[in-house]
């Protein structure tokens, strides 16, 4: 894409879709196939979302690149360590999670997992037709599942309806509402430059989406 460009493209609704959708990729639990992804092409993914959404990363692009170059022990080493960081932020930690990435953490009274708002995500996904993965092996309002939505929902060929009522109140109504708490905990907990960036990617789509959603 030209740079000239990307003002017109990217309120496309497929190409709004992409973002959300390569955005849901990188927060699953990351394997041999994200440092694929990423270099054959998603690191140019990123580089463009963020100069679009004007997000400073500094040299994190340009280090990942260089880290996605190592073969052999050295690419081992750093799936490894985004994994741990990973797991540190999202799913276990001592004395407790870094950023619990479901919404119900943020939203709900109890702020426990399973709450009222996954139940009103998951009913949300059943209006739409859709049905978690099997594969997908959390619940409802985990992060990446959401993100998933959103890119369904902006997707023509995946049967979705662009800024649809049903994406307007998940955006709106859901997102906005715990997106910024969890995305500033990934931000100063991170310790892998790569996830403080994805979560300030992440954070600007979501403002910028609400910002223009308001505006329609």
């Amino acid at each position: 894409m030209r740079e000239g460009d990307q003002s017109v493209n990217m309120v496309k609704g497929m190409d709004r879709g992409a973002a959300y959708g390569l955005l849901s990729f990188l927060f699953l639990y990351p394997e041999e196939r994200t440092l694929d992804y990423l270099a054959s092409g998603g690191v140019e993914e990123l580089e463009e979302l963020c100069a679009f959404l004007r997000v400073p990363v500094g040299s994190v692009l340009e280090d990942l690149r260089a880290r996605l170059e190592m073969d052999g022990s050295e690419r081992e080493q750093f799936l490894l360590d985004l994994q741990r960081d990973y797991t540190r932020l999202f799913i276990n930690a001592y004395p407790k999670m870094v950023a619990p990435p479901y919404s119900s953490v943020y939203l709900d009274v109890k702020g426990k997992v399973w709450g009222e708002s996954t139940s009103w995500v998951n009913n949300l996904y059943r209006e739409a037709g859709l049905e978690i993965a099997e594969g997908f092996h959390n619940i409802p309002d985990h992060v990446a599942a959401e993100l998933g939505f959103a890119a369904f929902l902006l997707s023509s060929e995946e049967g979705g309806v662009p800024d649809s009522a049903m994406y307007r109140d998940l955006v709106l109504e859901h997102l906005a509402r715990w997106m910024p708490s969890f995305l500033q905990r990934v931000v100063e907990g991170a310790r892998q430059p790569f996830y403080s960036m994805l979560a300030k990617i992440t954070g600007r789509l979501v403002e910028e989406e609400c910002g223009r959603l308001r505006g329609s």
